[in-house]
């Protein structure tokens, strides 16, 4: 079921790549973060990103006639530069 859910990421990943360019920014909302956090804040910041998407989802159910579809991405993905060091030890306990 892992390998379904990320080829399915992947797939919605690429059409937001694919479409990006073709959508007028009147059409589309996209911003991005980079933030620097603790590890230990990690787990709340899921559970916002979690109750985000719960209100989100409460918001358009009782819509009955939608006129559009819309496709919402949220990612939240590491990207701390791993030295070489880090990477090889991390690499020889897989």
């Amino acid at each position: 079921a892992s390998l379904i859910l990320l080829n399915y990421h992947k797939s919605v990943l690429e059409l937001t790549r694919d479409q990006l360019p073709k959508i007028s920014p009147q059409d589309r909302d996209v911003s991005s973060l980079t933030l620097g956090i603790s590890k230990e804040k990690i787990p709340d910041l899921k559970k916002h990103i979690q109750h985000f998407r719960q209100q989100i989802l409460k918001m358009v159910s009782t819509d009955t006639s939608p006129d559009e579809v819309f496709l919402l991405n949220i990612q939240m993905i590491p990207v701390t530069k791993i030295s070489t060091g880090d990477l090889t030890a991390h690499e020889n306990k897989n």
